[in-house]
């Protein structure tokens, strides 16, 4: 995609949430201001774009197709992601996407991140070197 990747990590706060809503082709149709705050991009780069544009090049396909095929089955799905800013600075959320009902049609997912327990230092340089899984079971 052509974005900036830069090692340095983006220091995330332990009592704050990034909240956001995506539509069924995985667009993101609102969020809120810590994730517009954390992500370094304006509510109106983020709003019609697909949520893929915060991942981080590191992360495994494999997690993208669990994530897709969780929701594809009308799950929930959480898990651990690293994702990329703006400015090409990382960082790891603890992820959940709950599936938003319209009466009984699914019509898109909540997703709440916030900053994960404490990880071991070895963890996420093996994930940059994706010698690991990113997510997590629920």
């Amino acid at each position: 995609m052509g974005q900036p990747v830069d090692s340095a990590e983006y220091p995330l706060a332990s009592d704050k949430v990034m909240v956001f809503k995506t539509d069924l082709l995985e667009r993101i149709t609102c969020v809120n201001h810590y994730l517009v705050e954390v992500s370094g991009y304006d509510q109106s780069e983020l709003v019609g774009t697909g949520h893929r544009l915060l991942h981080h090049p590191d992360l495994p396909r494999g997690v993208l197709r669990d994530i897709e095929s969780t929701q594809q089955a009308g799950l929930a799905w959480t898990g651990l992601l690293k994702c990329r800013r703006k400015d090409g600075r990382y960082f790891f959320v603890r992820a959940t996407a709950e599936p938003l009902m319209e009466g009984d049609q699914l019509a898109g997912y909540l997703w709440l991140c916030s900053k994960p327990l404490p990880l071991p230092m070895a963890y996420p340089a093996a994930m940059s070197q994706r010698k690991y899984p990113l997510y997590l079971a629920a």
